[in-house]
This record gives C-alpha cells, structure tokens and sequence, in this order.
C-alpha cells in the first residue's frame, strides 16, 4: 500500500495541473504550523495561493451550497494559545506563544470542495491573518505514514478593516472521510514579528467553504 501510494504522489507531482501536489518548503511548512515529525510529507496544492477578491464571490459559490464555520468553534493548537472574542470576532491574544487556531472541517465523504471564503477585521499594518485548509490522510487499512496537503489558503489585505476573502479550489480536492482528516488552521500574525499574535488587531468572522455533494 505505501508504494503504491508513493507512485501516486510522484505521478501527481508531475503533473503540473492545477491540484496537483508540491512540497512545502521547510519555511513554508513552519509558517503554517506543520512539523514533518507529525505531518508527515508535506506539500501544496498548485492552486492553494489563487486568492480572489469577494466581488467574484458569488461566481464561485452561486450553484455549490455552502457550509459556514464560527470562530468560537476555534481551538488552539497548542495549550500556549490564548483566545478572546466579542461580536465582532476572535482574536488570539498577546502574549500568546503559539499563533494557530483549529477548526474541524466535517463534509460528507465525496463531497467536493470548491471553494473557501473568510471574513475578518484587520486594522494592523504589520500582521496578516492567514487561514488555511489542511488535509492529513493516512493508508486506509494497513499501517503508514501521515501525508499532509495545504489545498487552499488565503491571507488577508493588510490594515483593511472589515474584510471578505474568497479562494477557488480546484479539481482533485474531494472529501475522503476513510482515509483524511480536515482542519482549518488560521494563523494570526505575519510569519517573523517579534509576537506570536497580534492580538485585537486581527480578528476572525466567519469561514464559508463552497462545496458539491
């Protein structure tokens, strides 16, 4: 079973399709929370970048239904998290010495994902609010190694205010509930300042993801 996953992967990688699969960069892996010794391999759909601005919004979800997540459902990836909310979104707070919230994405199996929108309020320069979907699968009935993909993500405008966000998802993304695991990692600060959070600053809304049965 691993070889036979492992020649799917290479095949794949060669494809150079949107969905196709690419591998992260250790600096990318750490931008995004992910460690090799958990995640596995690691890599990145061809299309997780191809961010659209809201005004094409409805394009992309207008014949999907649609799911939509709250923040308070939102759990931090580690203990050294410290979350706060109002009605106007949740932060992760200074002083915070990890920068990631979790949320379980729950689609039925063979559910295709289409698309995944945010809003949010960004009022620091800064600091970037990035949210990503995060796929972990493992061999179905035998024993292997964890193989991890970013299939989608989105970083926010700087210093915008309110804001809404929408990204396609291309081809080949397909929820597989046998043998995958989901998560929604948002991170809430811009890889490299000196704080893990930014703190109010930076708050998210509501996530939507766009999908066909």
């Amino acid at each position: 079973m691993n070889s036979i996953i492992t020649l799917l992967i290479a095949a794949t990688l060669g494809a150079g399709e949107p969905g196709a699969l690419v591998p992260l960069t250790p600096m990318e892996a750490a931008n995004l929370g992910l460690d090799s010794s958990y995640d596995g391999m690691m890599y990145r759909t061809l299309d997780a970048d191809a961010t659209m601005d809201s005004s094409h919004s409805k394009q992309i979800e207008g014949t999907t239904q649609s799911l939509s997540l709250s923040p308070r459902d939102q759990r931090g990836a580690s203990n050294e998290v410290f979350f706060n909310d109002t009605a106007d979104g949740r932060w992760c707070e200074l002083g915070s010495s990890n920068a990631f919230g979790d949320m379980v994405l729950m689609l039925p199996h063979g559910t295709a994902v289409t698309s995944m929108r945010i809003w949010g309020f960004d009022t620091n320069a800064a600091n970037n609010m990035t949210v990503s979907l995060i796929e972990r699968c493992t061999p179905n009935n035998v024993a292997g190694s964890v193989i991890t993909s970013v299939i989608a993500e989105i970083t926010a405008p700087a210093n915008s205010g309110n804001f809404s966000q929408v990204t396609a998802i291309g081809a080949n993304n397909s929820i597989d509930t046998d043998a995958c695991s989901y998560t929604l990692r948002t991170r809430y600060s811009t890889p490299g300042e000196i704080n893990f959070c930014a703190g109010s600053t930076l708050r998210l809304q509501k996530i939507r993801m766009g999908f066909t049965p």
